[in-house]
């Protein structure tokens, strides 16, 4: 069956996750996640659903212009992922649970795709430009390889890419350490290379992130 066709189920998927100390208030903290639990809720609302925690976009759907700076301190803007397909991640290089633990599942759903994935990049837009410089995010993705690309900007300017996507970011609680947590939806969206959004992945585990990319990458 072809992607983004045939008898899918109409739903919603939403997520959040929450990274705060065991000492934070805990009204302020369950209204938070309440509130980015609902964000997510809208977000995917109207989507169709796949199997497992895959939601595809029927018909596919535009994503935002933006200009953001790379890792390597180039500017960059939409147009330049234009022929490629992308994964894009919206997180942080300071995340503690499940920005590593996602690049992780992208890192081995590239090594599934084999060949297929040569014209793949996998993208992650940071939600704290005030901590990611581009330094900083070259050595964070240094250890994931060339197919990985890091873009990072003022708040204002990724809110407004996330709000393209329906992704949610806010500053969090400040941590018992010092710093502060970035609260954030955690989907990965497939993008296709015409810039369209294909797929949202909610906690899905690189075999089924592989199957779903390589129907777009072997697309003509």
């Amino acid at each position: 069956m072809a992607l983004g066709t045939g008898n899918w189920a109409r739903t919603a998927w939403g997520a959040v996750h929450r990274y705060a100390s065991s000492g934070s208030p805990r009204t302020r903290g369950g209204l938070a996640r309440a509130s980015l639990l609902a964000c997510c809720f809208l977000a995917t609302a109207g989507t169709t659903l796949a199997a497992g925690r895959t939601t595809i976009a029927d018909p596919p759907a535009p994503t935002p212009d933006f200009a953001l700076t790379d890792h390597q301190g180039q500017p960059f803007v939409a147009g330049d992922l234009r022929g490629h397909t992308a994964l894009v991640f919206f997180g942080f290089t300071n995340c503690m649970g499940v920005c590593p633990a996602t690049m992780q599942v992208l890192r081995q759903a590239t090594r599934e795709l084999g060949a297929d994935a040569a014209g793949l990049l996998n993208v992650l837009i940071s939600v704290d430009g005030e901590r990611d410089t581009p330094a900083a995010m070259q050595v964070f993705l240094e250890p994931f390889g060339p197919q990985f690309l890091g873009l990072t900007g003022a708040p204002a300017d990724v809110r407004k890419v996330a709000d393209g996507y329906k992704a949610v970011f806010f500053k969090g609680m400040p941590r018992p350490a010092g710093g502060y947590d970035v609260e954030h939806t955690s989907q990965v969206y497939l993008v296709d290379r015409a810039g369209r959004l294909r797929a949202t992945f909610q906690g899905a585990g690189s075999e089924e992130i592989a199957s779903v990319t390589r129907q777009v990458l072997q697309e003509k």
